[in-house]
């Protein structure tokens, strides 16, 4: 299989550009700036500058590599407090991709959507569930999708959509956690009595490949393990893999006006997400199917990092 992977060069796309290769497949990273271009290489896979507002340049490498199967991961995420950046990468970004695969005959276009759009206050959502987004990112992501959708309706673009839970790993968000652990930095935003739907990113990878593999045109899958935790014992497992205290905790406003509000209101959002969809029709077994067992991994490559 031959594959373009947009935002290559971010944590998941990394670990999704190894797998990908590791099962035999040939990878395409597209990155937006130059220097991104060497972490693709070093890799082992193929790379392209572009950005995806030159839906020209897009259509010409599309056009040339002929890939079977694209996956759209680059985005704005939460943490960015530039709402009008937001909306303009993950929705008009998306959108003028999507236009750039016209004419070009792929299996799929998978969408790396997100479950964090909404505060089911503790309830079990699955595919079905109606969310109102509260926030610009989770806005942007409903956005995006419903303009896919309609591009797959109108012109027959094989759209398969993936909302990912709270993804953790060893990069990102989580290896910066780690980070202000150490230095005793963190505290937890409110009482930390919240439901975290959380995935491994490596889980998270393997469901993107299992979509491209078994070809679901049309479908939308949330992406958790099987057992949600309570915020604060997320924070409290990592801790303790690190040999460190339980975090403090901080008033949630004091929170937001250091991180940001939308962000905030993601962390402390409670839900508890199926993932049963998922294991039926793609046959996705995590290999991390709870936290501890996922956090010890990433702690343990970690301590090879840091």
């Amino acid at each position: 299989m031959k594959c373009v992977i947009t935002g290559a060069n971010g944590f998941l796309g990394q670990v999704l550009t190894t797998n990908m290769l590791e099962k035999g497949h040939r990878v395409l990273g597209l990155v937006r700036r130059e220097e991104a271009k060497k972490t693709i290489t070093e890799l082992g896979a193929e790379v392209e500058q572009a950005d995806l507002f030159d839906k020209e340049k897009l259509s010409e490498i599309l056009k040339n590599y002929k890939p079977d199967t694209i996956f759209h991961l680059a985005a704005e995420i939460a943490t960015q407090r530039n709402k009008d950046l937001i909306y303009r990468v993950n929705v008009e970004g998306t959108k003028l991709l999507a236009q750039a695969c016209r004419g070009i005959n792929i299996s799929s276009f998978i969408y790396a959507s997100s479950v964090v759009i909404g505060n089911p206050k503790g309830e079990l959502i699955d595919e079905n569930s109606q969310l109102t987004a509260t926030t610009t990112y989770g806005k942007s992501k409903q956005e995006a999708e419903k303009l896919l959708l309609n591009e797959m309706k109108q012109h027959n673009l094989p759209i398969v959509i993936l909302r990912p839970s709270h993804v953790y790993g060893y990069g990102g968000w989580y290896k910066e956690l780690v980070g202000e652990m150490l230095k005793a930095r963190f505290m937890i935003p409110g009482n930390g009595n919240n439901w975290w739907d959380v995935v491994h990113v490596d889980d998270v990878a393997n469901a993107f490949a299992l979509a491209a593999e078994r070809v679901v045109k049309g479908e939308i899958f949330h992406i958790v393990d099987d057992q949600p935790v309570l915020m604060k014992d997320f924070f409290a497992i990592t801790a303790k893999s690190l040999n460190l205290k339980k975090p403090w905790h901080i008033p949630t406003f004091i929170a937001s006006l250091v991180k940001g509000s939308e962000p905030i209101a993601a962390a402390v959002r409670s839900a508890k997400s199926s993932n049963k969809k998922l294991k039926q029709q793609l046959g996705w077994q995590p290999k991390y199917p709870n936290c501890e067992l996922g956090i010890n991994h990433c702690i343990t490559k970690l301590n090879k990092i840091i």
